[in-house]
């Protein structure tokens, strides 16, 4: 804990105050800071720091008391290590994000948080000198840190630039909160994917939907990874926004098209949550599409507990016991790679083309905008634009018909009309 007391010194003709702020579990470790200093860090104005009275000691006093009250001036316990501190700032439930987010409520979230933890446990703490202090940080050190993950060769520079920001952020921190002296800089690196995001051929996607239709048939596996798939291909959606897909949110409009309504994604840490963007969207899906999705919803042994989740796990949920949790995110992306192995698109083949789930949503996004008007298709996909982002807060079927048009015309070119990979043909 970081306590003080007020001393004085003898700056031009004047005597001035000055603190004394130090670790009351050691205190050898000191830091003296002039006054006018420490009410700078408070955002106050110019304040007359030199020597008067009883009255001014205590307001002197009290500048410090209010220093140390709001973490503006701290002093680092000798013995803290960088690891430590880490892990503490990086911590979901630590008094620093729960902080944060009362004083800007969803300021971080905890996908991130944790996310920043992991890649500063697994990456970071490994290659810190032992019992390495955070005092002792400098940009020498950081830079090392940063040539040796590149180095390796095991992340990709992206990754390698994600995994320092969770060591950069929290020196920056405490940079401004003085528990370190000096601000720490690391080189830039260039992020730049030199592999663009690999689509497939509406032939592929056929190909796929056909062999899965097979294997429902011959009752080897159900009709999870043919819908998840269709609904990408034909919507854009995106994988968390389809795990979070509940009957709710299917409007059937026509025989032809249906309306789905977008305003929840699923992640693992933090389960239901706003879309990217934090927008509501409404897509267009075709109809024979939609009632499959909700006769699969209607499947679940526990539909009338699991708040009508489409894409539901087969895997009863360990406290409840029941169906009531949706597909994993890695559950859906090995039905992806399994329904790829049946067309002959090996793991080697994927990696080379850079071929994920997310490649379904490229592809569609690819397809429309060639087609229909480019403000409506970033309405639909979810894009933000600073001239379009908040046009509509809600759109109606006519206005969604062009790209109705195109998710019919998306299913008719990968089979899905009359081809029979549709279950009620299966």
């Amino acid at each position: 804990m970081t306590d003080f007391y007020i001393i004085t010194r003898r700056t031009g003709n004047r005597p001035h105050y000055y603190a004394r702020f130090f670790d009351s579990a050691d205190k050898t470790n000191i830091k003296e800071m002039s006054l006018s200093a420490v009410a700078k860090k408070l955002g106050l104005p110019k304040t007359d720091t030199s020597v008067g009275n009883r009255a001014k000691a205590r307001e002197m006093e009290a500048l410090c008391r209010r220093a140390v009250e709001r973490g503006v001036v701290s002093v680092t316990p000798v013995g803290i290590t960088l690891a430590q501190y880490g892990l503490d700032f990086w911590d979901w439930s630590g008094r620093r994000i729960t902080l944060a987010n009362k004083k800007n409520p969803g300021s971080i979230s905890k996908g991130y948080a944790h996310d920043m933890r992991q890649k500063f446990k697994t990456h970071i703490i490994p290659l810190l000198p032992l019992n390495c202090r955070l005092a002792d940080v400098n940009s020498s050190l950081v830079n090392r840190i940063q040539d040796k993950l590149v180095s390796d060769g095991k992340l990709s520079n992206a990754t390698v630039e994600k995994t320092m920001r969770s060591l950069t952020t929290l020196l920056n921190e405490a940079q401004r909160k003085d528990l370190i002296q000096h601000r720490v800089s690391v080189d830039k690196i260039n992020t730049d994917s030199k592999k663009t995001r690999g689509i497939l051929t509406m032939s592929e996607v056929a190909q796929m939907m056909k062999a899965l239709a097979e294997e429902e048939r011959r009752q080897v596996r159900d009709d999870t990874a043919r819908l998840a798939i269709a609904l990408a291909v034909t919507t854009g959606m995106r994988e968390g926004e389809i795990r979070a897909l509940k009957i709710g949110d299917i409007n059937i409009i026509n025989q032809q098209d249906s309306i789905v309504t977008v305003d929840e994604s699923f992640s693992d840490y933090e389960h239901f949550k706003t879309t990217k963007g934090k927008r509501v969207r409404e897509v267009a899906c075709p109809t024979v599409i939609a009632t499959e999705l909700i006769r699969h919803a209607q499947q679940n042994p526990d539909a009338a507990v699991c708040d009508g989740i489409v894409f539901w796990s087969g895997k009863r949920g360990r406290q409840t016991g029941k169906f009531d949790q949706p597909v994993s995110k890695q559950g859906l992306l090995q039905m992806l790679y399994h329904a790829l192995e049946l067309i002959g698109i090996d793991e080697n083949a994927r990696r080379e083309r850079n071929i994920v789930f997310h490649s379904l949503r490229h592809g569609y996004v690819s397809s429309v905008r060639t087609r229909v008007d480019d403000t409506l298709a970033r309405l639909v996909i979810g894009h933000r634009d600073e001239k379009t982002s908040d046009i509509y807060t809600h759109v109606q079927y006519d206005t969604l018909k062009p790209i109705a048009a195109e998710g019919r015309r998306i299913l008719s070119e990968i089979g899905g009309d009359d081809d029979g990979w549709l279950s009620q043909n299966v």
